[in-house]
């Protein structure tokens, strides 16, 4: 009996989806196998037992759950004001840079008081970058510190 192009493309596909498929599935068999093995790089015994079809339904294993209490809100405590310090500017530095220096080393003592104080990561991480910030804004308006 010949077979038509047809019928041959149809076994051509099938072969590969068997040649194929059935190593990808046999991965995820394993795969998951060692994911639910209570040992790291060893297979649950449990894990490859497939049903037996003529045994009875067994019930659904339970999940036991376990109350996490909300993590805690941070509160924000303002910054305390602290007397300004005594600097000098350097003699050929600009009024308007001289201000700008002030303002910068004030800010800086004003984050630098509040890191002693506690407060929540997020806030711990911005204050250190602003501080970053302002002593580069400072080494680039060459301002004595």
């Amino acid at each position: 009996m010949p077979s038509s192009k047809a019928g041959i493309l149809v076994r051509a596909i099938l072969g590969a989806a068997v040649v194929i498929g059935a190593p990808v599935l046999l991965f995820f068999a394993v795969h998951s196998a060692y994911k639910a093995s209570p040992e790291a790089g060893g297979v649950a015994p449990s894990a490859l037992d497939f049903p037996n079809p003529g045994a009875p339904p067994q019930p659904a294993p339970t999940i036991k759950t376990v109350p996490v209490a909300p993590p805690p809100t941070p509160v924000a405590q303002p910054i305390a004001p602290q007397p300004e310090a005594v600097t000098s500017p350097p003699v050929d530095m600009s009024s308007k840079q001289a201000a700008q220096c002030s303002d910068l080393q004030d800010e800086l003592g004003q984050i630098s008081a509040r890191l002693q104080q506690p407060s929540s990561k997020a806030e711990t991480d911005w204050m250190h970058e602003r501080v970053r910030k302002l002593q580069a804004q400072l080494k680039e308006l060459k301002c004595a510190h």
